[in-house]
């Protein structure tokens, strides 16, 4: 294969203009367009809208597929305006698909990825970038084997094979086998292939074309090289939803945002975690309702479940949303393996980044029996995180143990879920990480740290929905504030020593004596940042808990007596303390005993 020039859309556009011998002004008045738009399209400045796209292909009577070179094309979607970002990605493929110099034609390469990630707009977007370094660019739709069979036959018709009309599917695909044997400038794509495996029955055992298949699978196969689809970055998601959402050919908008606006840019690729197909349903319903980014921000944080099964428009590039698109895979799995599906849930209610694997270990005793088989059995644990692993719903770093899921499939999954078995799913994981949070003096801060973004995900769950064993939660909380004050982290550790107490005030007597322990183990963290005045009234409350509860006699009433008249005379002695200890690192290291739980 020699050295190919590969076309873009701006040099079809102007190509096939002087073709029809047409000036920009005259096309610019039969699409109803301007010159400088046109100009801009013609050096790659930017592309046309969909309904300038829709005035191009009547004007031309062909799509821009068909302004190249291809004799045979049957991809069977329109060229996405919106694609934004993968340039590494597209790079890669062409290197390994186009270029010459690089093209290792014994492997197929497979875009592979979560489900709405992308794949399949990133072929679309490869198919119609590098059409002009092929004759034909075929598409099959491989979702199924009857699917994969029925589209592979069909190729004998897009091909103009002799007798097509006459074959039968075995014959029609032995027929396409052959013409792919026989030929080299070809590009075939499988489209969301199940199996892996089950492409190679469809192809002659040589070739000398090119295959891209896209996948959720991420089952290792050595003929097979993979490319992992990402999350977009949030520069490509901002970028993304400003085209995806526009009206006019206002180049400027990004510029002029307002500060709300930006803020809510970022808010929405955030929550979406940079899912394309998210991100494209958001923006389908934002252009359609008409509604600010900000307004759809709020409207989300109401109505999540009610908008990801709910597309603003439809389009044939994305027939499915996202909760529909992922739903399919959990019945799989469900019945796959009911394992996997338990441990996906567990999941769902913890932090989505660095999930200890051991965590079912640590508190066996209150999974569900089919957690308990995996927290029982490496083996069988493995086994389970592999199926989801192979649906694309979890990565796994083998080094730290961890298990990765999206935030979306998170939402989806919850959001599936009747409120009974959502609390009672929250009560679990509450339980469970109790059980694995060590004490303190916390004799294991490496497990500390691997458990503390989940118990912080658990207090912003309980604030936002109760749940009937708030109590047991203030244990855990407790625990992980106690181990944010030791690692100096205080704001995190003030937000959750403070909902402890306000909990525990909530359901407890005003003079309950875990109350107390609340008000002192807060105190000891505003000793930490010299905060006596706070730490002070909070010790008072503390003490006349215990002096009520306990008796003055009482060594815990003591203990608070002795530190009160400590910070009383602290807070008389302020200047002098400070001079002579040190900024208050002496006092700190003095009263270490009223920061501990």
């Amino acid at each position: 294969m020699g050295e190919i020039h590969v076309s873009s859309f701006g040099q079809k556009l102007q190509r096939e203009r002087k073709i029809h011998e047409w000036t920009q002004v005259q096309l610019a008045e039969y699409i109803g367009g301007s010159v400088p738009s046109i100009e801009r399209w013609e050096h790659d400045r930017a592309i046309p809208r969909a309904e300038m796209l829709e005035q191009l292909i009547r004007v031309f009577g062909r799509p821009p597929e068909r302004w190249g070179t291809n004799k045979w094309w049957n991809v069977p979607y329109q060229r996405n305006l919106y694609f934004t970002g993968r340039e590494l990605v597209l790079q890669h493929l062409q290197q390994a698909l186009v270029s010459s110099t690089n093209r290792d034609s014994s492997k197929i390469w497979a875009i592979s990825g979560l489900g709405g990630i992308g794949k399949t707009q990133t072929a679309i977007e490869f198919a119609y970038r590098y059409a002009d370094a092929y004759d034909a660019v075929l598409w099959v739709h491989a979702g199924s084997r009857e699917m994969m069979d029925t589209d592979v036959a069909s190729l004998a018709k897009t091909l103009h094979l002799p007798g097509q009309e006459k074959l039968n599917q075995f014959q029609a695909i032995e027929a396409v086998k052959d013409w792919l044997l026989n030929h080299d400038r070809w590009l075939l794509i499988f489209d969301n292939v199940d199996t892996l495996a089950m492409v190679f029955r469809v192809l002659p055992r040589r070739y000398s074309g090119a295959i891209l298949l896209t996948t959720r699978s991420q089952d290792a196969d050595p003929r097979i090289k993979s490319l992992q689809i990402e999350q977009m970055s949030q520069s490509e998601s901002v970028t993304f939803l400003l085209r995806r959402t526009a009206t006019s050919d206002d180049e400027d908008r990004k510029q002029n945002l307002s500060a709300p606006e930006r803020s809510a840019l970022s808010t929405l690729w955030e929550v979406m975690g940079g899912l394309p197909l998210a991100l494209d349903q958001a923006a389908a319903y934002i252009k359609t309702a008409r509604c600010s980014f900000h307004e759809y921000v709020n409207l989300y944080r109401q109505h999540r479940k009610e908008l990801l099964v709910e597309r603003g428009t439809h389009t044939p590039e994305h027939p499915e949303t996202v909760a529909t698109t992922w739903n399919v895979s959990f019945q799989r799995i469900e019945r796959e393996s009911p394992a996997a599906a338990e441990l996906l849930r567990l999941c769902a209610f913890l932090a989505p980044d660095g999930i200890p694997e051991k965590l079912i270990t640590w508190g066996t005793v209150h999974c569900t029996p089919q957690l308990q088989k995996l927290g029982v059995s490496d083996k069988s644990l493995k086994d389970a995180i592999r199926t989801l692993h192979s649906y694309s719903l979890v990565q796994r770093d083998p080094t730290k143990q961890m298990i990765v899921t999206h935030r979306l499939v998170q939402a989806v999954l919850i959001d599936a879920m009747p409120l009974d078995v959502r609390r009672a799913w929250k009560m679990r994981v509450i339980r469970l990480l109790n059980t694995a949070f060590p004490e303190a003096p916390f004799q294991e801060w490496g497990r500390c740290g691997q458990l503390l973004s989940h118990v912080q995900t658990c207090a912003i769950d309980i604030e936002h929905e109760p749940i009937p064993i708030q109590l047991e939660a203030t244990v855990l909380f407790d625990k992980a504030g106690s181990y944010l004050r030791e690692q100096g982290q205080y704001a995190e550790a003030e937000s959750l020593l403070r909902l402890t107490l306000s909990l525990r005030k909530q359901h407890l007597s005003a003079d309950d004596l875990a109350i107390a322990t609340s008000m002192s183990n807060l105190a000891g963290l505003y000793v930490y940042q010299d905060s006596y005045q706070q730490a002070t009234s909070l010790v008072e409350s503390a003490f006349a808990i215990r002096q009520q509860r306990l008796g003055a006699e009482h060594p815990e009433t003591m203990e608070s007596l002795k530190h009160l008249a400590l910070l009383l005379t602290l807070l008389n002695r302020c200047k002098d303390w400070r001079t002579s200890t040190g900024n208050g690192q002496d006092l700190r290291k003095r009263h270490h005993s009223m920061c501990k739980p």
